[in-house]
């Protein structure tokens, strides 16, 4: 968990003690669920990276060569939301693969939908397809479901970095 997560989750359980105390039930029970869904939503995407992260390991000890980097601040747009979770980077020479994965954590993060939303994103560089090829990939439900459970959201399929042409 990042210094970031601890002093969220810590505001969050702060709030709902006062909110306890001053006989506020409804807000209460109300960030008790949110504390909760973001355990959740924060399992689920360990699991996740944890997998992928697992995958390349064992790609590696029969010679892949795969270089695995990861950012745990990382915030990436779906739609008009913008995103903060992680960001795992699988390389192998010039391809890369990309796995995106966060939900907003402020009302400005997703201005239009609220903070219900997850996202996860896998996407990639060099001979990958792009987005509007028709072989793209997408991450299949089932699997953006298991990053992020219990909430509604989107996944995206592949796509090409921010910063390439």
């Amino acid at each position: 968990m990042s210094e970031l997560d601890e002093a969220w989750a810590m505001a969050l359980a702060e709030a709902e003690h006062r909110a306890r105390t001053a006989g506020r039930g409804e807000l209460a029970d109300y960030l008790s669920l949110r504390n909760s869904n973001d355990l959740l939503r924060r399992s689920g995407i360990d699991w996740l990276l944890s997998s992928f992260t697992n995958l390349a390991g064992e790609a590696n000890r029969v010679g892949a060569s795969l270089q695995i980097a990861s950012a745990d601040t990382h915030r990436f747009k779906i739609g008009t939301s913008t995103m903060v979770g992680n960001l795992l980077t699988l390389s192998n020479g010039v391809r890369q693969l990309f796995i995106e994965a966060g939900w907003p954590r402020t009302p400005c993060d997703a201005p239009s939908s609220g903070c219900g939303r997850r996202g996860c994103r896998v996407g990639g560089e060099g001979s990958l397809p792009t987005p509007s090829d028709s072989r793209g990939s997408v991450l299949p439900a089932p699997v953006a479901a298991a990053a992020c459970p219990g909430v509604q959201g989107r996944t995206t399929g592949t796509r090409r970095r921010r910063d390439s042409p």
